[in-house]
């Protein structure tokens, strides 16, 4: 008897743990689309990706955090194009809410609060659709506490082989608890994570797979997923 209570208990303890927020947000303007990862782009032509040139032609955007001045950046060119690098601001203003965007928000542990202080700067006052993700479950918190009625979501996979509480916590999604995610965005490889499918299983929320690279990977995953980000070939010819 009580190695059934302590199970039921372990039970009860992982759900509480992977739950995520429900039945709170509208995902209707998100889904049937599909994302291209850092903009529909090619390297080796005039629209490297994460480039205004490459945003243009997809919907994609990835936010990241550099430890120099915009100015300086403003001197670096994307791979071998003319693209320079934008700005969080130059990307709203180009997509102007045409499409919906998945903004993915990079920010070591040191800098969350300065980095997401920053980014809602800007989609404070953005009219599109959009909803905002990260592997840091920081930042993921602090949306949940400041802006709760955006829509926020826990990036997660095996995380490079990283070791370690922390990367084990995230890499099972044990820290939902924290955040309570609208959404969980998962790297397509290890999509057989038990934690992942636990969720499926128990909670009806929107799953999203990254960073699909073949129509072969595509197609497989559209029965289990809600929404792809993908790259290296035009999904709609799908």
């Amino acid at each position: 008897m009580l190695y059934l209570l302590g199970f039921l208990i372990l039970i009860g303890l992982l759900i509480f743990l992977l739950k995520p927020r429900m039945g709170r947000v509208d995902f209707g303007p998100f889904l049937g689309w599909d994302y291209a990862h850092r903009g529909f782009y090619d390297n080796s032509g005039a629209a490297p990706e994460n480039s205004l040139a490459a945003y243009a032609l997809a919907v994609q955007k990835g936010y990241g955090i550099e430890d120099c001045h915009y100015q300086e950046l403003q001197k670096y060119k994307l791979f071998n194009s003319q693209e320079g690098i934008p700005r969080l601001a130059d990307i709203l203003d180009l997509v102007a809410g045409k499409v919906p965007l998945i903004v993915e928000i990079k920010s070591e542990s040191r800098d969350v609060l300065e980095v997401c202080q920053h980014v809602t700067s800007y989609l404070d006052s953005y009219t599109g659709a959009f909803m905002v993700e990260s592997f840091n479950p920081q930042v993921v918190a602090y949306f949940k506490k400041h802006r709760p009625n955006s829509i926020r979501g826990q990036l997660s996979g095996n995380l490079s082989g990283q070791k370690g509480l922390i990367y084990f916590a995230i890499k099972h999604l044990l820290t939902n608890y924290l955040t309570r995610p609208d959404f969980i965005a998962y790297e397509h490889e290890f999509q057989k994570n038990p934690s992942l499918n636990l969720i499926r299983l128990l909670f009806r929320i929107p799953l999203v797979v990254y960073t699909v690279k073949t129509p072969q990977g595509y197609i497989s995953h559209k029965k289990r997923f809600d929404i792809q980000i993908f790259e290296g070939f035009d999904a709609k010819e799908m």
